[in-house]
C-alpha cells in the first residue's frame, strides 16, 4: 500500500462451522489486513471462545475488544444499529442477516460486498472468480471471491514473514521442539506431525509408524487427533499417564499456548509414549503461529480442512490432507483436483512418485487400499516428494497472497 492510499474500514463476518478452520482463516486474514494493509478491521464472529483457542489474549465473554489490531466484536441476534464500513466480507457464505443487507443498501454508495468462498483446486473455481451476484431486491451485489491455487483466483493466506520464519526454524528445528517440550527427532528419525478430523483412520496410521519401516516421531497437538491417540496409548481415561515405557507430564510449559476446548481449569496432560518404532508426543493445542512452526519443522504433515492445509504448503514439506468430510462424497473431488494439480504443475519434479503420493492421500481419507503399503511406499520417495513440494510452494509463493489481492481488488472497485 502507497503512503498515498487511503485506509479502508472492512467489516468482515464470520460464523464458526469447522472449528478452528472458518475461525482460523478469519482471525489470521483480519490481521493480515490490520497489519500488513493498514485497514481497519471489524470482525464480527459468533462464538468469540473458538478465538480463544487460537489467541490466548481474547476475553470469551467481551462483546467488543481489540487485539492485534482488529477490533473483535461477538455477532449476536441483532445487527439492527449496524454501521457498514468500505466493505464487508460475508465468509464462506455465512449469510448477512436481513438489518446488515439493509444497512449496505441504505448507504448513498453501498460497501463493497464480497463473499469470501471456501478454497478448492477444482477448475471451474477460475471461471467464477470475481462474478458479482446482484441482490434478489435490494440494490446491492455480492462479487464471488475464490482463494486458490492458480493465478486466476485469488491467492493463498501468507504472511511477508512467512519465509523468514521458515529459514530460521528449518535452520535449527531442535530449537522448536524444545519450545513445545518434546526431544528432537534423532538422527534417521523421521518427524511428523498430526491434525486431523475425527473420522480420519488415526490408530491405523499410528500401527502403521510404530511397524515402521523407520523410526519416527509423531507430535500430536490437543484435538481430534489427539483424542484418537490417546485411545491408541490406552491412555483414554487414566489422567494422562503414558504406558509401554512412555512418560507424560501435566500442564501447560510453554509460552503460545492456549486452552484446548476442555472445561475451565482442566488442562489435559501431555504425554509422551514409544510403541515400536513410534514415539508419540501429545501435546498442548498451540498457537497458530507457533504450529506453523511445527509445520516447518516436521518432515511430514498430516493437515485438514483449508487453514492447516494451506499452512503446510508454506513449510515446504510432504503433506498429506485430509479435506472437510461430506456425506456426498465432495471432499474425494477437492482431494482429487489438489492431487492433480500438483501432479500437473510439477511432472518433472514428481516423475513416478505423484501415483504413491496420491495412493497414500486417498488412502488416508479411506478412498484406498491400505495405509500400510501406501505410507511404506510413499515414504520410499521422499527425497522426491519434498523436491516436488519446495517447487509446488515456491511456485504459489510468486503470486499474490489472499490479503493482498483482496486489498488490491478492493481499492481498484472503489
Amino acid at each position: 500500500m502507497t503512503g498515498s492510499a487511503r485506509t479502508l474500514h472492512w467489516d468482515i463476518f464470520c460464523r464458526v462451522v469447522d472449528n478452528f478452520g472458518d475461525a482460523a482463516v478469519c482471525w489470521r486474514l483480519a490481521r493480515q489486513l490490520a497489519a500488513q494493509h493498514a485497514a481497519q478491521v471489524r470482525l464480527w464472529i459468533d462464538r468469540v471462545h473458538t478465538l480463544e483457542q487460537l489467541e490466548p489474549a481474547i476475553v470469551p465473554a467481551a462483546e467488543r475488544q481489540e487485539i492485534a489490531g482488529v477490533d473483535i466484536r461477538r455477532w449476536g441476534e441483532s445487527l439492527a444499529q449496524f454501521d457498514p464500513g468500505d466493505v464487508v466480507l460475508e465468509t464462506f457464505g455465512c449469510r448477512l442477516p436481513a438489518e446488515v443487507l439493509q444497512a449496505m443498501a441504505g448507504q448513498s454508495r453501498p460497501p463493497l460486498w464480497i463473499n469470501l468462498e471456501y478454497l478448492s483446486a477444482e477448475p471451474w473455481v477460475d471461471g467464477f472468480h470475481l462474478l458479482p451476484s446482484p441482490h434478489a431486491t435490494l440494490p446491492i451485489a455480492c462479487w464471488f471471491f475464490f482463494p486458490g491455487f492458480r493465478a486466476a483466483t485469488g491467492g493463498l493466506l501468507r504472511e511477508r514473514d512467512t519465509a523468514a520464519r521458515r529459514a530460521a526454524i528449518q535452520a535449527d528445528p531442535p530449537r522448536l521442539f524444545a519450545a513445545i517440550g518434546v526431544d528432537a527427532p534423532v538422527p534417521g528419525e523421521i518427524a511428523l506431525s498430526l491434525f486431523c478430523y475425527d473420522v480420519a483412520p488415526v490408530a491405523r496410521l499410528l500401527d502403521v509408524l510404530a511397524e515402521g519401516p523407520a523410526p519416527s516421531v509423531c507430535v500430536v497437538p490437543e484435538g481430534a487427533a489427539a483424542r484418537a491417540a490417546r485411545d491408541w496409548a490406552g491412555l483414554a481415561g487414566s489422567g494422562g499417564h503414558a504406558s509401554e515405557g512412555g512418560t507424560s507430564g501435566g500442564g501447560n510449559s510453554g509460552s503460545g499456548y492456549s486452552r484446548s476446548g476442555h472445561s475451565e481449569g482442566e488442562r489435559p496432560a501431555r504425554a509422551s509414549v514409544r510403541r515400536g518404532r513410534l514415539r508419540l508426543e501429545i501435546v498442548p493445542f498451540l498457537h497458530p503461529l507457533k504450529y506453523d512452526e511445527l509445520l516447518f519443522a516436521c518432515d511430514v504433515n498430516f493437515v485438514r480442512g483449508e487453514d492447516s492445509f494451506v499452512r503446510a504448503h508454506w513449510a515446504r514439506r510432504p503433506l498429506v490432507w485430509q479435506p472437510y468430510p461430506t456425506a456426498d462424497g465432495a471432499h474425494l473431488v477437492k482431494l482429487a483436483a489438489w492431487l492433480g494439480l500438483w501432479r500437473t504443475s510439477l511432472a518433472a519434479a514428481v516423475g513416478e512418485a505423484s501415483e504413491r503420493v496420491s495412493a497414500l492421500a486417498r488412502a488416508w481419507n479411506g478412498a484406498g487400499a491400505d495405509l500400510a503399503p501406501a505410507w511404506r511406499a510413499a515414504l520410499a520417495v521422499q527425497d522426491e516428494w519434498r523436491h516436488a513440494m519446495q517447487g509446488f510452494a515456491a511456485e504459489l509463493e510468486g503470486r499474490p497472497d489472499l490479503a493482498a489481492s483482496l486489498d488490491s481488488w478492493v481499492r481498484s472497485r472503489i
